[in-house]
């Protein structure tokens, strides 16, 4: 079955055939044999070519919030018309913005301060969620605008932990 999705603005076609026991995954040109199991109504384990992915999923009024390995995708079916996706583009820059958990869990520590410059893939915050400690990473070059969160915390998906503020080159 192939879906197109916008993943970080991005569109990509995706598919996912069942094979025996395992899937074929399809992104784009690409193709894996997979074994997928649901570990949580949240959390996917994914093994790929021997390696284990443990995968947040979090859903959002318009889209899905994924983890996995410390990076944060934003995932929005494109079945909608282009003035639905260029709003759901700038809900999803929004949403870059503002800095959430993708499950509920426990700050354990705060990487930044306000005011701070981040750049791509820097660690903002680490919050323990099911007795793993998960990276949040900025997805964006930016400057900390304000921090909601302190460690010890007790956070949730709705709620942001802090929020940037773009930086223009």
């Amino acid at each position: 079955m192939e879906h197109e999705f916008v993943v970080d603005n991005k569109l990509l076609k995706i598919f996912l055939e069942k094979k025996g026991e395992q899937y074929v995954v399809g992104v784009d040109d690409d193709q894996y044999t997979a074994d997928i199991k649901n570990l949580s109504p949240h959390i996917v384990s994914l093994k790929i070519e021997d390696k284990v992915y443990r995968v947040f999923i979090a859903r959002s009024d318009d889209g899905f919030f994924v983890q996995c390995r410390g990076d944060q995708y934003f995932i929005k079916d494109s079945d909608q018309d282009e003035s639905e996706v260029q709003g759901g583009e700038e809900r999803s820059r929004e949403d870059m913005l503002k800095i959430k958990s993708t499950m509920p869990g426990k700050v354990i520590k705060i990487e930044v301060s306000e005011k701070q410059e981040v750049r791509v893939g820097q660690t903002l915050a680490i919050v323990e969620a099911m007795k793993m400690e998960n990276e949040i990473k900025s997805s964006l070059q930016g400057v900390v605008k304000k921090i909601f969160a302190s460690e010890g915390d007790l956070v949730d998906s709705d709620n942001p932990i802090m929020e940037l503020e773009e930086k223009k080159c």
